[in-house]
């Protein structure tokens, strides 16, 4: 017999801070903003079925809208560990002179005990290829880390956000590491950076 779990519940937003400083270099600020748009999208489709009343059937839950020449179905399943997984695809209907079949857009894990974290992929357009791999958490206490992936690039950027508005930001290319930047409550902060090759190439600070 299947267990009946808890209905499904979306996850809160979460988004990165940049250093508060206005001289933080824009390597780092662009990054974390480019992050906080990803998000944004991710939870775009959350947001969009929100208010929608969704077809139940068992711990699945499924959202089904039309917009903007799309049909966007959303599927949430509560899992035995209690969290979320979901998955969104979708299907151009703005064209009806061929049959096309829907194409997995996001799938994503989420929970929401003692904290909150997401990770999510991203897949390229009508395509099960993986664009990007992206990951944030929130302790109970505030902290927040947080990954992202440009998978075909090999590219990772690592960002914290302490409870002090103090954080750190470090970007690899596949193993290597690439830059690192550590900034304190004020905003202040110093980087470091390597070449491919791992070798020492620049470093500086901003105050």
């Amino acid at each position: 017999m299947d267990v009946e779990l808890a209905p499904v519940s979306f996850p809160q937003s979460i988004q990165l801070k940049a250093p508060s400083s206005p001289h933080a270099p824009s390597r780092i600020t662009a990054s974390i903003a480019t992050f906080n748009d990803f998000m944004k999208n991710a939870q775009l489709y959350l947001n969009t079925i929100s208010k929608i009343e969704p077809t139940v059937d068992g711990n699945d839950y499924v959202w089904a809208i039309q917009l903007q020449g799309k049909q966007i179905t959303v599927t949430g399943t509560r899992q035995q560990d209690d969290s979320i997984a979901w998955e969104v695809s979708l299907l151009d209907i703005g064209d009806q002179s061929e049959e096309q079949d829907p194409w997995v857009a996001l799938q994503g894990t989420t929970t929401d005990n003692a904290g909150s974290s997401q990770e999510w992929l991203i897949f390229q357009e009508n395509s099960t290829a993986i664009f990007v791999r992206m990951s944030i958490t929130k302790s109970s206490d505030g902290l927040v880390s947080a990954a992202i992936e440009d998978v075909s690039l090999q590219l990772k950027q690592t960002v914290l956000n302490n409870v002090d508005d103090s954080g750190e930001y470090r970007e690899f290319a596949g193993q290597v590491k690439m830059y690192e930047a550590l900034w304190a409550s004020d905003g202040s902060g110093h980087y470091t950076a390597w070449t491919e090759a791992g070798e020492f190439s620049d470093e500086g600070g901003w105050e």
